[in-house]
C-alpha cells in the first residue's frame, strides 16, 4: 500500500514522491519521501514488528504522525526522526531541520547540503582516512572533515557529476587517469576487502521477485567462481560510477571523485567492471584511455564478470530508487538481461576452488557452458573428471563428493560407491545437535548419495538478509540451541574427535600448504605452539559438529535454527565448535562481507575461555592454510596469519 504516491499523498494529507524503498518480504516496508512543494523530506514504515513501532515512539514520539497503532503498525516522520539516525545527529554542527537534503535513505544516512559544505551522516561509524590517503597520494578527491564518529562532511564543489554532464568525455578521461593512480596507491595495513556477494545478490531479487528467481540465481552460480582472482588486492573506489565523478565545469577537465564510503581492497578490474555497467560507450572508452595513461592495464575478460556483477547487485535499484514505478519487475529484468549479456563475452574456465590431494591438486572451475566442473592437476597437467547428471552442480570435490540442486529444489550429495552408508551414521550421531536445531529431512537415499529437502530459512552467511535485532536474535537461538546439544547423550556409536585428531588435522594443512602461505616459518611457529596448547586441555566430550561455521547455519523467525552438513558430527571438546565459529567471525570481517559490529554479535554470543581460545587459533590457523588454496581470497592470509602471530 505504500508503494505508490497517491496512496502516500493521502496518507500524509499533502503531496508526496517516493524516493528510496527498503522491503523486508511480509514483514516491513520504509519508504522514503519528498514533498516536491516544501521540499520536506521523510518517511513512512509499515511494520509488524511491535518493538519497532515501540523504539520509535521512544525515541522520537513527539515527532511521528501515527496512522495506525494496532498492528500491523503504520507511521511517519521527518528525516530526522529516523530512530537509527538520531543517535548520530548528536554531533551535527547545524540545526537538521534547516538542511537541504540531497539524498536520504531510510535507517542507513542522509546526504544534505549545508551552505557551502556537503554533510554526511551515517547509522554507524564511517571512516574519514580513505580520503586522507587517497589525498596524500596525488588522487583527485576532496578533503574530509570528520565532526563525529557518525558524521563527516567536505566542500560543496564542482557544477554536477558525470551522470548529469555524461558528454564531457574529457572528465571521464580523467577519472580513468584518478583510477588508475588509485589502484597504483600502496594499500596500507588494516584496510578492508570490499565485500562480494552473487548469491547474497540473487537472493535478494528472489525475495522481491520470486519469478526472476530461476534467472538472478543461475547469473550468481555462473559469477560466483568467475570473481576469484589471483591478481594482487589495490585501493579500490568500491562504487564507481558517473555520479560519484564531479566536474568542475563544462570547459574544464578537473575532477573530484567523491563516496569513499565503500573504499576496500580487491582487485582492481572490480572498479572497471562496475564503471562499465554504470557508463555510456562514450564515457567507457574515454575512461579507458586516461587508465591507460596512466599505467592502468585493461583486462576485457576480466572487467566483463565484474560488470556482470555490478548489474546483478543493482538489479533491485529500480524498485528502491522509484518506489512509484509500475514497471519496476520489467527493468529489474532488464538488469539481469545485461548481466548475461556481458557473461556471454567471456571465456569459460576461471578456477573456483583448489584442494590438496596427495601429490595431485583437485581443481573446482567453470567450462564453457558455465557449468561447475572438476579435475585433478598433476605435473603440469590438468584431467577434467566426469560432471555429475541430474540437476545443476552447486559444487564439487573431485574424488571426495559433488552436491547438485534437483529441478524440484532438493539437494543430493554424491559420494564414492559405498560411502553413502557413512553419511546417514553420521547423521544419527548427529541426533542430539538435531534435538536443538532443524536439520534437513531425508528424502531418499542409495549406495553413494543421499537427497536431502531444502532447510526453510536465512543462511547466516549473508547478514543483509537480516536486521541488526534479527541477526542478535538469530546468533542468540544458535548459541542456546548449541549450549542444550551439548548436554544431550549421543548414540554409544558417536565417532570421537580429540585433540590429537585436531592435531593431525592441522600438521596436514600446515605440511600441504607450506609452499602457498607469505610465512610458512612463523606459520609452522604458531601451528606447533597451537599444537602444544591442545596436548595440555583436560579431556572434554561432548555432542559436535566439527565443521561449524556461518555458512551451515540457518535462522528462520518462526521456526528458529537449522544446521547442514551434519555427517561430520562427532564427540568432541565442547571448545572445538565455539572456537571454529569465532574463527570464521573473525575471517568474515577480514573478507568484508560482515562488518565489526556483526562479527562481535558472534563471539559475544560464544565466549572465550582457554579451551575456545585455543581451539580458535587452530582454526585460524587451519583457515590459513584452506584459503591459500583458494584464488580469490589468497591475499587474506597474511592478515588472518597476522591474527594469529597476535596470539601467540
Amino acid at each position: 500500500m505504500l508503494l505508490d504516491a497517491p496512496t502516500l499523498t493521502r496518507l500524509l494529507h499533502h503531496r508526496v514522491e517516493p524516493t528510496h524503498l527498503r522491503i523486508k518480504p511480509g514483514r516491513s516496508t520504509h519508504v522514503a519521501w519528498r514533498n516536491p512543494d516544501t521540499g520536506e523530506v521523510g518517511w513512512t514504515l509499515w511494520t509488524i514488528d511491535p518493538d519497532k513501532y515501540a523504539k520509535s515512539m521512544f525515541r522520537a514520539g513527539d515527532l511521528l504522525t501515527v496512522h495506525d497503532a494496532t498492528g500491523p503498525y503504520l507511521f511517519s516522520g521527518p528525516w530526522y526522526a529516523d530512530r537509527r539516525l538520531i543517535p548520530a545527529l548528536r554531533g551535527l554542527p547545524v540545526d537538521p531541520a534547516e538542511l537541504d537534503i540531497l539524498r536520504y535513505i531510510p535507517h542507513r544516512r542522509v546526504v544534505a547540503r549545508a551552505g557551502e559544505r556537503v554533510l554526511r551522516v551515517h547509522a554507524v561509524p564511517v571512516d574519514a582516512d580513505p580520503a586522507r590517503t587517497w589525498l596524500h597520494h596525488g588522487v583527485p578527491t576532496l578533503p574530509v572533515t570528520r565532526h563525529s564518529p557518525h558524521i563527516v562532511s567536505t566542500p560543496w564543489w564542482g557544477a554536477g557529476d558525470l551522470r548529469t554532464h555524461p558528454d564531457h568525455l574529457g572528465a571521464a578521461r580523467a577519472a580513468g587517469r584518478a583510477i588508475a593512480r588509485l589502484h597504483h596507491t600502496p594499500v596500507e595495513s588494516g584496510t578492508p576487502v570490499c565485500p562480494v556477494d552473487p548469491h547474497g545478490a540473487a537472493d535478494a531479487v528472489a525475495r522481491h521477485a520470486p519469478t526472476l528467481a530461476p534467472e538472478a540465481i543461475s547469473i550468481a552460480d555462473r559469477i560466483a567462481p568467475l570473481l576469484d582472482s589471483d591478481r594482487p588486492a589495490v585501493n579500490l573506489h568500491g562504487d564507481l560510477s558517473p555520479d560519484q565523478v564531479l566536474v568542475a565545469g563544462p570547459d574544464s577537465d578537473e575532477i573530484r571523485l567523491i563516496d569513499t564510503d565503500r573504499a576496500g581492497a580487491g582487485p582492481a578490474v572490480r572498479d572497471l567492471g562496475t564503471w562499465k555497467a554504470n557508463a555510456s560507450t562514450d564515457q567507457w572508452t574515454a575512461f579507458c584511455a586516461g587508465y591507460r595513461e596512466d599505467g592502468g592495464d585493461v583486462h576485457l575478460t576480466e572487467i566483463a564478470a565484474w560488470e556482470a556483477y555490478a548489474h546483478l547487485s543493482a538489479a533491485l535499484d529500480p524498485l528502491r530508487r522509484d518506489p512509484g514505478n509500475e514497471n519496476w519487475e520489467t527493468e529489474v529484468a532488464a538488469r539481469l538481461d545485461a548481466a548475461r549479456a556481458a557473461l556471454d563475452l567471456l571465456p569459460r574456465g576461471s578456477v573456483h576452488r583448489v584442494w590438496p590431494a596427495g601429490e595431485r591438486l583437485a581443481v573446482e572451475y567453470l567450462d564453457a557452458d558455465g557449468t561447475v566442473r572438476a579435475g585433478f592437476r598433476a605435473d603440469g597437467v590438468f584431467h577434467p573428471v566426469p560432471s555429475p547428471a541430474g540437476g545443476t552442480v552447486i559444487s564439487h570435490r573431485p574424488g571426495k563428493r559433488a552436491v547438485v540442486r534437483r529441478e524440484d529444489g532438493s539437494y543430493t550429495k554424491l559420494v564414492k560407491k559405498g560411502r553413502a552408508r557413512r553419511i546417514l551414521t553420521a547423521i544419527n550421531a548427529a541426533r542430539p545437535l538435531a534435538e536443538h536445531f532443524r536439520t534437513p529431512r531425508i528424502l531418499g537415499a542409495g549406495d553413494d548419495h543421499v537427497t536431502f529437502a531444502p532447510l526453510e530459512g536465512l543462511s547466516l552467511h549473508d547478514p543483509t538478509a537480516f536486521t541488526d535485532e534479527q541477526w542478535r536474535t538469530a546468533w542468540r537461538d544458535i548459541a542456546r540451541a548449541l549450549g542444550r546439544a551439548q548436554q544431550e547423550q549421543a548414540p554409544a556409536s558417536t565417532p570421537v574427535h580429540t585433540a590429537a585428531d585436531e592435531v593431525a588435522v592441522l600438521r596436514q594443512w600446515v605440511r600441504t600448504s607450506r609452499v602457498l602461505v607469505p610465512d610458512p616459518v612463523r606459520l609452522q611457529e604458531a601451528a606447533e605452539r597451537v599444537i602444544a596448547d591442545l596436548a595440555g586441555l583436560p579431556e572434554r566430550l561432548a555432542p559436535a559438529h566439527r565443521d561449524l561455521h556461518d555458512k551451515q547455519l540457518f535462522h528462520h523467525p518462526e521456526l528458529g535454527p537449522g544446521l547442514i552438513d551434519v555427517d561430520t558430527a562427532c564427540l568432541a571438546d565442547p571448545a572445538l565448535d565455539v572456537g571454529n565459529l569465532r574463527a570464521h567471525a573473525r575471517l568474515r570481517h577480514l573478507q568484508g562481507l560482515w562488518t565489526g559490529e556483526q562479527a562481535r554479535v558472534v563471539t559475544s554470543e560464544f565466549p572465550s575461555d582457554a579451551a575456545v581460545e585455543v581451539y580458535e587459533r587452530a582454526s585460524l590457523v587451519r583457515l590459513a592454510c584452506v584459503y591459500a588454496f583458494r584464488p580469490r581470497w589468497a591475499p587474506l592470509v597474511a592478515p588472518v596469519l597476522g591474527e594469529i602471530f597476535s596470539r601467540v
